[in-house]
Order: C-alpha cells, then structure tokens, then sequence
C-alpha cells in the first residue's frame, strides 16, 4: 500500500470498553501512516462512546447483535452498507468478526490467529504474535501495511461539552473549590476488585491532604460506596451510577488523577494521559493490561490485597 494515498479502514471490535479503548492505539497508528484515510469503527452499543472519542475515527457504526443484527440476516444487512473498504480489522479474530470483515468485502482482512478460531480461512493475514501486551498485539496488527514498527498510544478526546456538563454537576454538589481524585474500585470480576476497608481509608487519607474523592462506576460499585458512606463519617462526591461514558470523560477530564483498579476507567484515564495509579490483584493481567508509561502512571499488583497508605504514597508520586 502506499503512504498517504486515500484508504478506507474498518476496525471491529465488539468488546468491552477497556478492550475498545487499547483499539484507539491501532487507529491512531493507521491515521498517523495515511492521514487521508476514511477510518469507521464497528463496536457495540455500549462501547460507541467510548470510539467516538478516538480522535483517528471518522465514523462510529453500531452493531446491535442481539436485536437488529442477529443472525446471518442482520450480519448481511449490516454489512450490504460498507463501500470500497481497503483494508478491516477484526480485532481478536472471533468467527462474528471474522465473518462480517469478509461481507464487507474488505480487500484485506487482518487479525491474530485464533487456535480455535473456525473462521480464520476468511482473513487474509492471521497474525502469529509473542508479545503478552494487549497494546503490542493489537498495534501489530498494522504491520502487514505499513512495514514498519508502530510508534502511537492509546488517545481519548473529551468533548468540551462533556467536561461543562460533569463540572456543573460538581460544582452543584460544592466540590468545585476542591482539587479532585477520582476512584474506582469495581468492575464485572470480584477477583479485580479493591475492597470497602482500604477504599474507606483512602477517601480519609485524601480528605487530610485538602483533596476530595469523586467516586466514579457502575452499580458494581454501588454497594460498597453505600458501606463507606454509613460507616466511614468522610465525605465523597458519589458519582456511581450517574454518568455515561462520555460523561465519565468529562469527570476525569475534571479531576487531577485517577484512582482505578483494572476496567474500562483506568483504561479511559491513560488514554487521557492523566495521572493514574491502576490496582491489580492478578499478576497474569498485569503482563496483557496493566499501563506501562511511568511518566503518569503508578501500577501496584499485590494479590493479598493493596492498602490504601501505599495507594497514597503513589498518588502522590505523580501529583
């Protein structure tokens, strides 16, 4: 291919928000190399936000599989759209992808190889890969195109209107005045998660330093914030369950570092190029997921359990 000429890309990733966000390295890599590019992302619903905030993306298509687009028919009528696509990305190689790259009639179809995969025989390049980093497989996948060692990170663009719209509701509460941190402590796994007794304790070691917390997730995390709440007599801004995640950009965007163990947060937070610690209980994920820029960020793996003293003394590390 040559550089610069006009291309059209698709990347589909129909995954979680975390999985979406280390996407956003491929697209800047692919827009970095042919900037005149048409570059359209295919994820799901809940993950759309977080692709439009990819400033590389042009476009943001989404794919409903569980009503539109089920089945063999809703895959043909999704994919009877796509014109003239160069080159797609089927991110993780699964056989839904795999087969709607093929519809599209991408020229080139390029993803990692799946040992299990029943579909592979539909891309044109299945990737063989050492590398551990979720970052480092998916930028690979560029290399078949451009020949070249990728050099782009994770990017995430806050719309202006987003980060008005969170500072309203901060300063409603009365938390304008204050220098802000935000935390999460949940996600989908219990395995992942930071528990109420250290999160208590670190809301109160924030507190004594002239900060606040803005805490910040989805119902996952509810119950605990309720728990810290009733027992712990500090004060936090509870923002579980308040925002989307475009909105949640405009709370990060808002706050001078992030507290987060390992989901879809933390991975917004590094792609804002904040300062974040990230908290990981699971030494396996730390290898694939856990942010490697220590210019902003502070990784901690502990499998016992992380205290919030320690949790503290890197915060304040970075700010």
């Amino acid at each position: 291919m040559v550089k610069n000429k006009q291309k059209t890309f698709v990347v589909i990733n129909l995954a979680y928000i975390g999985d979406v966000m280390v996407c956003s390295a491929l697209c800047e890599e692919i827009k970095r190399n042919y900037p005149e590019s048409k570059l359209i992302f295919v994820t799901n619903k809940i993950s759309a936000q977080v692709a439009e905030g990819i400033p590389s993306v042009d476009e943001v298509r989404v794919f409903d599989k569980k009503k539109e687009h089920r089945g063999l028919l809703g895959l043909l009528k999704f994919a009877s759209v796509f014109k003239g696509v160069d080159v797609c990305f089927p991110i993780h190689s699964y056989d839904r992808g795999n087969l709607l790259a093929f519809l599209t009639g991408a020229k080139r179809r390029i993803s990692n190889k799946q040992e299990k995969n029943l579909t592979r025989f539909l891309l044109t390049d299945c990737l063989d890969t050492n590398s551990v980093h979720v970052l480092d497989r998916t930028l690979e996948l560029v290399v078949p195109i451009t020949g070249k060692k990728p050099e782009s990170s994770m990017n995430y663009r806050v719309k202006a209107e987003y980060s008005k719209r969170a500072f309203d509701m901060i300063k409603e509460q009365g938390y304008d005045k204050y220098e802000l941190i935000a935390l999460c402590t949940n996600t989908k796994n219990p395995v992942k998660d930071w528990n109420a007794k250290e999160a208590a304790e670190f809301i109160k070691l924030v507190n004594k330093s002239g900060r606040r917390v803005v805490w910040v997730g989805t119902s996952n995390s509810a119950e605990m914030a309720e728990e810290v709440e009733n027992n712990i007599g500090d004060v936090f801004l509870n923002l579980i369950n308040k925002t989307d995640i475009a909105l949640l950009g405009g709370v990060l965007k808002n706050c001078r570092a992030l507290v987060s163990v390992d989901t879809g947060t933390m991975h917004i937070g590094v792609a804002m190029k904040m300062p974040v610690v990230s908290l990981f209980f699971v030494p396996f994920l730390v290898d694939e997921w856990a942010p490697r820029d220590e210019s902003y960020t502070r990784v901690i793996l502990n499998e016992d359990g992380i205290s919030a003293s320690l949790c503290f003394e890197k915060l304040k590390e970075l700010i």
